[in-house]
């Protein structure tokens, strides 16, 4: 039996689900269309599917776990602690699962041939004599020997995941890198372990791990040589060599601007050329009593001299670049080769073709005086240097062949830190393969170690077979019939149990159909011609009556679960009553159709229902005593649903849940269109007063001008008039009208308020 829901996460709609109250035999969930409750039918309908794997549940995922690349999960609880997850999805033993909804009336119903059903084997049914004490001896036997196996089991996956926890602190790896892998299913696949044990790699993974270990993602060099920008030697010779001479600036302002510095005169011209009107210096902004000074800057600043030293400072600035790239490099020749060195050694690189030594001081003294002349040259630029045309094209060829050999040099060092970067990165992906190989060792050594104790289990597994087959062998000794029989038996006692007598099973599964006139027709290919709610009626019996398929015995209806998902919709509402007969009744028609008189046996159930009249129906004349009722509800911090117990006693009304959800969307604690709820509320307010729902007859009530979006509400929101014009209300008028709404409910019938208000708080 299903007893609680710990967690039901990323199922649509369904996230972190639970329920904090054990289930009992009879459940009943109220739900409002759009809440989740297909959704939890459509979960569960997963477990009716053999040989299930977790990749079946893969079109339940919701869009926003596809986004975050999250998966499914879920926590289930049965009888005797048994739990199944994402991880383990076994059901207790013998324990089955069964869903109706729309898609179950669909897939049965209407479909080309309703005969088509394939139900085969034969079921125990009646009471097995003489054999009672030797059922219940046996039973015993496998109840304990489950639960030595369990215990051994619970033991083994804490053992793992201790184990895992340890690893990974050990190894710094993610938690799903040793958990994912060391678990109790892996322990016990033959196929697995056979390959650790045949691969001799894994045995060294260990140590092969411990050699790289001092190597991580930080140890990736971030640092390179600085490539030289090269050096223009043909400009340098041409202004080292060349004599120029200047008659078109006056003396005494050349020196006044070398004085002031001509960056400054720059500022200043630009300054001028804005506010040319001033009387001002630009400069330093006192009055310039008519001295031509700006057309004397201006001849400077445009002059061929002025250009000449600008192209030699480029040059100096050049050379200055150059020396101090040549430092950094230096630099790093100090610092770089002892950690590649350390690394390679780890990695294992045999021969480096890291270049130590680089030797840069000719360049760097050339460098240095190509700059001396530069600076003598901007000071005289009349006279000549103390250097001839083939000496100072000596130094400069000399600059370009050592500035080619240095730049080489870089350029492989760099080129060797890249080789190396690659092979860093390549190790962490090495030490990933390496803990997948570790904890494989890990769960190879563990099933060594603990051999005795897995072969204890293994023994017990061994006994549990015989037991089972003992106990199938007393079992057999029961009255027994093929299951195709009792379940058409069964489908047609179900049909007339709802009140549905037109329609009949017979013996080859045919859907016949009794007219008024006592005509008998075969309907199997042509059901058509059946309503909808009879459809629902006839798809309800035979989806209980199927149930006997999935059980050998009587005994076995203990370990059935049914979630009925919307039984009653308003295609169905005529046989409300008798879909309510047969709930009441289920124990005891299944009692009678396999014959026997044990009235503890009974399946699980749990209905799901959006429809207020039969969650009322069920509340106050099906399921009176030893059941459970319970309300979807969201959490208002986390947005999430859960399952509220409510008490069977306390009866539902449109009124009070239209109320309930008015209070919660005027409060932001929903965020949907509640236009019609308002509609409801407003018409049982009129009904109280023995007057339609009318704009005036709410004035009327109020007793003064209500808000104008609740009248609206009132004359035509829900019953739509094609002949105005009006837009939809929005969201912010619809609040508007709540609000209105609230406070005449607060002053006018401050109980209910009091009440909802305590509905929504709890």
């Amino acid at each position: 039996m299903l007893i609680k829901i710990h967690q039901i996460n990323n199922v649509r709609n369904l996230n972190e689900f639970n329920n904090s109250d054990s289930f009992l035999k009879k459940n009943v969930i109220f739900a409002l269309n759009g809440s989740g409750k297909t959704n939890l039918s459509r979960f569960f309908k997963k477990f009716e599917i053999d040989n299930l794997s977790i990749t079946q549940f893969e079109d339940l995922l919701s869009l926003e776990a596809q986004e975050k690349k999250e998966n499914i999960e879920f926590n289930l609880e049965f009888t005797d602690n048994q739990k199944v997850t994402n991880l383990n999805l076994n059901l207790p033993i013998k324990h089955n699962i069964l869903v109706y909804n729309k898609e179950f009336l669909d897939e049965n119903i209407t479909i080309n041939d309703f005969s088509k059903k394939n139900h085969t084997g034969e079921i125990n049914i009646g009471k097995i004599k003489n054999s009672d004490d030797s059922i219940k001896s046996i039973e015993t036997e496998i109840n304990l020997t489950i639960k030595k196996g369990t215990e051994i089991k619970d033991k083994i996956e804490s053992d793992l995941d201790l184990l895992s926890i340890n690893l990974r602190k050990k190894y710094n790896a993610k938690k799903s890198t040793f958990s994912d892998f060391l678990n109790f299913i892996n322990l016990n696949d033959r196929k697995i372990i056979n390959e650790i044990k045949k691969n001799e790699s894994i045995k060294e993974s260990e140590i092969n791990y411990s050699k790289i270990n001092d190597i991580n993602e930080n140890d990736v060099i971030k640092t390179s040589f600085s490539l030289l920008n090269e050096l223009k030697t043909d400009n340098i010779s041409s202004l080292l060599l060349n004599s120029f001479d200047y008659k078109d600036l006056d003396t005494k302002i050349e020196n006044h601007i070398k004085l002031i510095s001509k960056d400054w005169v720059k500022k200043g011209i630009e300054i001028y050329k804005n506010d040319s009107k001033s009387d001002n210096c630009p400069f330093c902004r006192q009055t310039l009593e008519n001295t031509d000074i700006i057309n004397q800057y201006n001849l400077f600043i445009d002059s061929l001299k002025s250009k000449t030293i600008d192209t030699i400072d480029i040059n100096i600035n050049d050379i200055n670049t150059i020396l101090k790239d040549i430092e950094f490099n230096n630099k790093q020749l100090k610092i770089l080769p002892n950690k590649i060195e350390r690394l390679n050694k780890i990695i294992g690189v045999k021969k480096s073709n890291f270049i130590r030594d680089i030797d840069s001081s000719r360049l760097e003294k050339l460098l240095t005086r190509i700059s001396k002349y530069l600076e003598t040259k901007k000071i005289k630029l009349i006279e000549a240097i103390e250097l001839n045309e083939d000496e100072l094209s000596t130094i400069l060829s000399e600059i370009k062949s050592e500035f080619i050999r240095i730049q080489n040099l870089y350029s492989k060092n760099n080129l060797e830190i890249q080789s190396l970067n690659l092979k860093i990165n390549d190790l962490s992906k090495r030490k990933s393969e390496l803990r997948k190989q570790i904890a494989q060792l890990a769960l190879f050594n563990y099933k060594q170690q603990n051999a005795f104790v897995l072969e204890q289990r293994n023994e017990l597994l061994a006994k549990l077979e015989i037991d089972k087959k003992r106990l199938e062998t007393e079992k057999g000794k029961a009255p027994s019939k093929e299951k195709k029989e009792v379940i058409i038996q069964f489908v047609n006692e179900l049909i007339k149990t709802a009140g549905l007598y037109k329609y009949e099973i017979n013996s080859d599964f045919n859907l016949l159909l009794k007219t008024n006139s006592q005509k008998v027709y075969d309907i199997s290919k042509n059901t058509n011609f059946i309503s909808e709610g009879e459809k629902s009626v006839i798809a309800f019996a035979y989806f209980i009556a199927s149930s006997i398929q999935k059980i050998e015995s009587f005994e076995d209806i203990n370990n059935l679960t049914l979630f009925i998902d919307d039984p009653v919709s308003s295609n169905s509402y005529n046989y409300l009553h008798g879909m309510g007969r047969i709930l009441k009744t289920l124990p005891s028609l299944y009692r009678k159709i396999l014959d026997n008189k044990n009235d503890k046996i009974s399946p699980q159930v749990f209905v799901l229902t959006h429809n207020l009249q039969f969650y009322n129906f069920l509340a106050g004349n099906v399921y009176k005593k030893n059941s459970v009722f319970y309300n979807f509800e969201i959490n208002q911090k986390s947005k999430t649903t859960f399952l509220k117990k409510v008490h069977n006693s306390r009866k539902l009304s449109e009124y009070l849940t239209s109320l309930k959800r008015v209070y919660e969307f005027s409060n932001e604690m929903r965020e949907e269109n509640i236009g019609g709820d308002i509609r409801k509320v407003l018409e049982t307010i009129c009904s109280f007063h023995f007057l339609e729902l009318k704009p005036e007859n709410i004035e009327l009530i109020f007793g003064k001008e209500p808000e104008l979006d609740l009248k609206l509400i009132a004359d035509d929101y829900t019953h739509t008039d094609f002949n105005n014009y009006e837009d939809p209300l929005t969201l912010e008028s619809l609040k508007k009208a709540s609000i209105c709404l609230l406070d005449f409910i607060k002053e006018k019938y401050n109980s209910q308020y009091l009440e909802i208000e305590k509905m929504c708080r709890n």
